[in-house]
């Protein structure tokens, strides 16, 4: 079975827009998801992949709830069980494990999104820096925040050597013994 991949847009509507008739979509087996093979329902198979046998169908709407809604109150209503059971899910590993993992999944996709928009974010910054038309406070800020964030970048770089240096000494100490 070939696997889509996903992109950060279909991630972003699958989660914050509705797309059935103006609702959100809370279950990969919603009627748009149902019509449509690939963009937000293999978001939903990829969040949950498994789950629905696991945690059965309420739980895993419960658990796209809690990805969409602004409170635990908001999910339990917009997944149609009472409050009072979705906190007591939440308490549950299997669930709590499921959640984070879906958690983890919609995080990622967000975060591949913003580092896919890193090189407008520094062109934008490059063109200001440059503007002579620019006010010179802003150009300022601009030239600050460059220096500053390629300064960050050095000191990660720098962390990532140390702790690559620090994993091969462990692993080379392991093996003595």
């Amino acid at each position: 079975m070939q696997r889509s991949l996903i992109s950060p847009v279909a991630v972003e509507m699958a989660i914050t827009e509705p797309h059935d008739g103006g609702t959100l979509c809370l279950t990969p087996l919603c009627s748009a998801c149902r019509a449509n093979s690939s963009g937000t329902a293999a978001l939903h198979r990829f969040l949950l992949s498994g789950l629905q046998e696991r945690l059965g169908s309420k739980r895993e709407a419960a658990i796209l709830a809690l990805l969409t809604a602004r409170s635990i109150e908001d999910a339990a209503r917009t997944a149609n069980v009472p409050p009072r059971t979705l906190h007591r899910w939440i308490l549950e590993p299997e669930f709590d494990a499921a959640y984070r993992k879906a958690r983890r999944a919609a995080f990622s996709q967000s975060t591949a999104r913003l580092q896919q928009a890193t090189s407008a974010a520094v062109s934008t910054l490059l063109k200001i820096m440059v503007d002579a038309g620019a006010p010179p406070s802003v150009r300022v800020r601009a030239a600050d925040s460059v220096l500053d964030h390629a300064k960050q970048a050095i000191e990660i770089e720098d962390v990532e050597v140390r702790v690559a240096a620090l994993e091969q000494a462990a692993k080379l100490s392991g093996q003595d013994r």
